[in-house]
């Protein structure tokens, strides 16, 4: 795979000729996984959300070139769209969704006052069912704190900002119910991933100074 061709990545999420990852993976394989398969495999979060920058938990992960952050601009349609088309964005919230299940959350998209479809994650109404999923993250230093940044930062790239909100806002309000669960390290870089100009990665403590690739200069 070259881990920065925009061929890879919106081949990846096409719906009609779809491609696949670098170990013969399609979405609709990854899609399929089950619980156990997507907590303790560690080698598709970076397939399912690239980010612009490296992986050094997966050399082979695609990385978001300028074309690649073009190309999903240019291809933007309403969240609620569910055509089977080969727009990239369509495959991305499938990916979206499924992590959302995973974590314990339901993706939906209710209308606001003006009937306009907005996006919100909502905890799954299983009380049992939440109550497992969320024992796969809700705790201090869990692997999952790293993939939930990098969703949040993937979807703001890849131009859902609408719905990296409203995963961040989930969080929050899941934290507020199960106080000092959750580490504050994790909780501040899901902040930086939500809020954070884009040219500049959670991880980077010089946020003052001029990061990250030009194409995300001044983008928020």
């Amino acid at each position: 795979m070259d881990r920065s061709s925009a061929d890879t990545i919106i081949s990846f999420y096409s719906q009609r000729n779809p491609g696949t990852d670098f170990l013969g993976r399609s979405l609709s394989d990854i899609l399929a996984y089950t619980d156990d398969q997507l907590e303790h495999s560690h080698n598709y979060i970076q397939v399912l959300f690239p980010l612009p920058e490296g992986s050094p938990f997966n050399l082979s992960a695609p990385i978001i070139d300028e074309v690649t952050f073009h190309r999903f601009h240019a291809s933007i349609i309403p969240s609620t769209d569910t055509s089977e088309d080969d727009n990239p964005q369509q495959g991305l919230i499938k990916a979206f969704r499924r992590m959302c299940a995973f974590y314990g959350f339901e993706l939906q998209y209710p209308r606001d006052p003006n009937g306009e479809a907005r996006a919100l994650v909502a905890p799954l109404a299983d009380e049992v069912q939440r109550r497992r999923r969320f024992r796969n993250w809700v705790m201090p230093f869990n692997h999952n704190h790293l993939r939930i940044t990098r969703i949040i930062r993937c979807l703001r790239v890849l131009g859902k900002g609408d719905e990296a909100k409203a995963f961040s806002e989930a969080l929050k309000e899941v934290d507020r119910r199960n106080p000092r669960r959750i580490g504050g390290r994790s909780l501040a870089y899901w902040q930086r991933a939500a809020e954070r100009p884009l040219n500049v990665a959670p991880d980077d403590n010089n946020e003052g100074e001029a990061t990250g690739p030009g194409f995300l200069w001044g983008v928020y």
